[in-house]
């Protein structure tokens, strides 16, 4: 995977590719506004990411794209129809039903933070999140 220095790309994958109307845009205050395909918050476009995703990505389902750096939002932008039937565009406000998908990322870290010395598969959870009710 190509790097930006230390800038992290996340990549999250809609459901447009099959059409989905179910795809909501915005939540809370900006939410009526993202409704109307109008984004509640300003995209921040990096043209250094944005020329690589250019290059990188084929033309297909709609996605955005997140990139940071530390707790620094550095790009965050829509890609494509969040929902091609409605053509809604993707934005930065657009909320995926990722349904089961993470569950792959989550073991993959987990296994990667085990091989790094960090945890045990074999630790109780209430070493890492505190007080959890008891066994039944």
């Amino acid at each position: 995977m190509h790097r930006f220095g230390s800038l992290a790309l996340l990549l999250v994958l809609t459901p447009a590719f099959a059409g989905c109307s179910h795809v909501r845009t915005g939540a809370g205050a900006g939410g009526e506004k993202a409704a109307r395909g109008v984004s509640a918050s300003p995209e921040r476009v990096d043209p250094a990411v944005d020329r690589f995703l250019d290059g990188a990505l084929p033309k297909g389902p709609g996605i955005t794209v997140t990139a940071a750096r530390g707790d620094v939002l550095g790009h965050c932008a829509g890609r494509g129809l969040a929902d091609r039937a409605a053509r809604t565009p993707a934005t930065c406000d657009t909320v995926y039903d990722v349904m089961s998908i993470t569950k792959q990322f989550t073991a993959a870290a987990v296994l990667k933070l085990e091989m790094a010395g960090e945890l045990r598969v074999t630790d109780r959870i209430d070493r890492y999140l505190g007080p959890v009710p008891e066994e039944r």
